[in-house]
């Protein structure tokens, strides 16, 4: 784990039909996505406008129905995600905390229930990628407001400007200088 850190060229789809779409069927044509947005008001208030809303079929688990089948408490949960598709469920209530795994095919079959969810759409580029480099981190930190953890921070032509003046002296790579448009703007994004 660490501090990943890009910069991304975000730009807003055209208007799509109004349906419900499948999530593979959106990122197969390449879009970002961002379920349940309200969730994420704080991270993405600036990135709103380069987005359309859409509904998007999205499975869950069913974890009431797997709760009943396996007599678990309301106290159990989903705890474990692993490669094959196996999810284990923790009951904390059951003496010694119970723990079931189901398989790909029981989630399948049984245990999945699907939303007709709103999400976000965009498209988005890299333009940037620093790993674990604090010094840009501390730069945006002083650029932008309240950055927090995977929000999307819209970079203007100052900031871009007072980027590259620092990069000549901390041999950072510079940015390319874009103002935002109604369609397409920089984002500082970070994770870690």
């Amino acid at each position: 784990m660490g501090l990943d850190i890009c910069v991304y060229k975000v730009q807003k789809p055209d208007p799509f039909e109004n349906k419900v779409f499948d999530k593979e069927e959106l990122l197969n044509q390449g879009y970002c996505l961002i379920p349940r947005p309200d969730d994420y008001e704080d991270l993405i208030q600036e990135l709103r406008p380069y987005t359309q809303e859409v509904l998007v079929k999205t499975a869950y688990l069913n974890v009431e129905a797997v709760r009943r089948d396996y007599g678990l408490s309301e106290q159990a949960y989903a705890c474990e995600w692993c490669g094959d598709g196996r999810i284990g469920l923790l009951d904390p209530e059951s003496e010694g905390g119970r723990h079931i795994t189901l398989t790909p095919e029981e989630i399948a079959e049984k245990y999945t229930v699907h939303e007709d969810e709103r999400t976000l759409v965009f498209r988005r580029e890299e333009i940037a990628y620093w790993r674990k480099h604090y010094g840009v981190q501390s730069f945006f930190y002083d650029a932008l407001e309240n950055v927090e953890n995977t929000g999307y921070y819209l970079l203007g032509e100052d900031v871009l400007r007072q980027f590259n003046a620092a990069s000549i002296e901390k041999s950072w790579d510079p940015l390319p200088v874009v103002a935002p448009d109604d369609d397409t703007a920089l984002f500082y994004w970070e994770w870690y």
